[in-house]
């Protein structure tokens, strides 16, 4: 699909309804097409003050337009006559987008009946038209939907990654920019500053071996209190014998 710029030039009107009541007319036109599901901008164009029956604009303006045309594309010329507090419809016409291919030349001037509310004939329109080169392609509605869909995955992707790097970050603020393994090492290191550089197993190897010391310590201290014992007794009873034989 590609766009196309519409270019119109509405030049003016011939033989409108004039109603007595309003008195002399103040025309001007509302101009806006719509087909394919889609309604364009309406364009407006200037007054003709007191023009009456017969309004010159010589307005130019643009539309794009998506090809290829629909069938049911429709451009709308709606003519009102201004007043102070509420404007009045004079008349409308209705050109398809057929009939403007069909006619589009080198700007020739076209005149379009105007009809009045009831459905009749009343006047007409002179305008010209041409459809310019493309000025560009159209992504259709699913393709539009899909790199949609790819930009919220990158989107919501991109939020993941922040969080977890935030997170990261506020972990290191709080440990002064040091890792897990450098902490554990730290307390590590902690700990065998307190203990005069051993370790655990060098403490426990150390108490064990102490309360092996003190076992035999006490083991030799028994066995000499028995020998001094021993030896006193019987110092003591030969003394005794001795004392019987005086």
């Amino acid at each position: 699909m590609e766009t196309h710029k519409l270019e119109i030039i509405l030049h003016s009107a011939k033989d409108l309804h004039v109603d007595k009541h309003l008195g002399t007319m103040d025309p001007y036109a509302n101009v806006w097409f719509s087909g394919g599901g889609m309604t364009s901008a309406v364009r407006k164009t200037t007054v003709a003050k007191n023009a009456n029956s017969c309004p010159v604009w010589e307005f130019p303006m643009e539309f794009n337009v998506v090809f290829p045309i629909k069938d049911d594309y429709i451009l709308f010329c709606e003519i009102q006559h201004e007043r102070k507090l509420l404007d009045r419809k004079i008349g409308e016409v209705q050109v398809s987008f057929k009939d403007l291919l069909a006619g589009d030349a080198s700007r020739k001037n076209v005149s379009y009946p105007v009809k009045i509310q009831s459905g009749e004939v009343k006047g007409f329109i002179v305008l010209s038209h041409k459809f310019a080169e493309p000025i560009g392609k159209v992504t259709s509605p699913l393709q539009t939907k899909k790199k949609e869909s790819e930009t919220s995955g990158d989107l919501k992707s991109g939020k993941k990654n922040d969080a977890v790097k935030k997170e990261k970050k506020e972990r290191e603020g709080k440990s002064g920019g040091k890792t897990f393994s450098d902490l554990k090492s730290g307390k590590k290191k902690e700990r065998e500053e307190k203990s005069g550089g051993k370790t655990s197993g060098d403490i426990k190897s150390g108490k064990k071996n102490g309360d092996g010391k003190k076992k035999m310590t006490g083991k030799k201290n028994g066995e000499m209190i028995k020998r001094i014992a021993k030896s006193m007794g019987k110092k003591v009873a030969t003394e005794a014998i001795m004392l019987a034989a005086v």
